[in-house]
Parts: C-alpha cells; structure tokens; sequence
C-alpha cells in the first residue's frame, strides 16, 4: 500500500486545517475545567487523583515546550491553556480533599 500524497506546504487546505485545529487542540484542553464545576457545586473531590493530575499536567508541560521549541502556535496555544486548566483542577482538588 503507497503513501497518501503530501499536502503542499502552502496549500489552502493546509492553512485551513492549521487554522482548525485550534477547536480541538483548545478545547479539549478545557475539559478539566467541567470537572472543577462539578468539585465546587459538590463539594467533593475524594475520588479525584491527584497523581494523575499532576502527570498529566508534566505531560502537557513538556508539549508546551516542544511547541515553543517548534514555534508551533497551536501547540503552544493549546498547552497553555491545558496547564492552567489542570492546574486549575489540581488546585480545587487539593481544596476540596
């Protein structure tokens, strides 16, 4: 089975797919944050992983700086916003435990 085609680098569908991806790449990243709504209007956080948080926030570091390493603005854009998010998760959690 051969190799799909390469999209050309300045092809109108790489600018838009480019583009697109900051739905995904920022929005997925915001998903913690439906979490911490549900913490605060519970008030309960005990079956929340405070290791998996943090690790998943180191992973989403390192993401970040490969992104500023390769001044890709969607991976830099889409980390930051997954680190405060996490972040953010970890701080309620650790409030409400």
């Amino acid at each position: 089975m051969s190799s799909p085609p390469a999209i050309q680098e300045n092809s109108a569908f790489r600018r838009w797919f480019s583009r697109f991806m900051y739905i995904p790449a920022i929005g997925g990243n915001l998903i913690p944050l439906v979490q911490v709504e549900k913490i605060i209007s519970t008030g309960r956080a005990e079956d929340l992983s405070v290791l998996s948080i943090l690790l998943f926030t180191a992973v989403l570091c390192c993401w970040l700086t490969y992104g500023v390493l390769q001044r890709d603005k969607v991976l830099i854009s889409a980390n930051i916003i997954g680190v405060l998010a996490w972040t953010t998760e970890l701080i309620v959690v650790m409030a409400y435990t």
